[in-house]
């Protein structure tokens, strides 16, 4: 190798480590947290902005009442500065953090569901709006407790956040107000907290973490007739034979709808657009 060459693989090696270094120095003033839900990654980004990188436990597309992390991602995220947890009453949450906790004890959690009122035991506080304000708060206050001197920034974050969500909940509320059929079956019981706030009747065909039973499936369809459901809503993490079989017996098309959205904003105009043209 003639000497041009080496001296221009040097100086490669000289600016990449510049670049890199320089990339470490930046990040140094950001607080490193963990979250389990892609929701709560965009809620945390949305807030603290430019002062946060979120590393978040279940991956796009995948379960979330069933991934199973690899031993190097648990160990990742147990080097946070702080997890910011969905909330304890989630038990799948909690056998996950208990792994990540053993050995961490330096590290900080956060229950960011304090101050939401549960209906019925069910976990997915962060598909309903009132929630999501509560959690908004909590991860604000969990902000200035870190960085007191950027509050000014956390709090017009937030509140650009909290006027989105308004903005949102106004255009959903006049979508349901025109639908005749407040019925909104899904596959997954996830959505209690946002059928709740707009007045709608979830109805589940799942049962327990379990596909229906035979006698369960066909008295699901017996009701989706009386009903005159024309929409099954979808969970694209599940499987959808079982709600391919009631769509097939009544006539009903099928909209895949997320509740662990990477984008929280977009997601509510996508279900409000589906929920527009469900025909129910």
């Amino acid at each position: 190798m003639n000497r041009k060459i080496i001296f221009l693989l040097i100086i490669g090696l000289i600016f990449s480590g510049c670049k890199k270094e320089e990339k470490i120095e930046k990040n140094d003033n950001k607080l490193k947290i963990s979250v389990t839900l892609l929701p709560y990654s965009d809620f945390v980004n949305r807030i603290g902005g430019k002062y946060v990188e979120v590393n978040t436990l279940v991956p796009p597309g995948a379960s979330h009442e069933s991934y199973e992390p690899e031993p190097l991602k648990l160990i990742e995220l147990g080097k946070s500065d702080a997890y910011l947890l969905t909330g304890s009453i989630w038990e799948f949450e909690n056998t996950l953090t208990g792994k990540i906790k053993s050995g961490n004890e330096k590290l900080t959690f956060i229950d960011l569901s304090k101050g939401i009122k549960l209906n019925d035991n069910n976990p997915h506080v962060w598909l309903g709006i009132k929630e999501v304000k509560t959690i908004s708060e909590n991860i604000y206050d969990f902000l200035i407790s870190k960085m007191p001197d950027e509050k000014e920034y956390f709090l017009s974050n937030k509140n650009r956040f909290i006027a989105q969500l308004d903005s949102a909940d106004n255009y959903i509320k006049s979508i349901v107000e025109q639908m005749d059929n407040k019925a909104m079956l899904v596959y997954h019981p996830a959505w209690g907290y946002f059928a709740n706030e707009y007045g709608l009747e979830e109805i589940a065909i799942e049962k327990n973490g379990n596909h229906p039973k035979a006698s369960d499936l066909a008295k699901l369809i017996d009701r989706a007739k009386e009903l005159k459901i024309k929409t099954i809503f979808m969970e694209k993490q599940f499987d959808s034979s079982p709600a391919k079989t009631i769509a097939d017996e009544i006539g009903a098309k099928i909209e895949l709808i997320d509740p662990v959205p990477p984008d929280f904003i977009k997601n509510l105009y996508d279900i409000a657009e589906k929920l527009k043209r469900s025909g129910n």
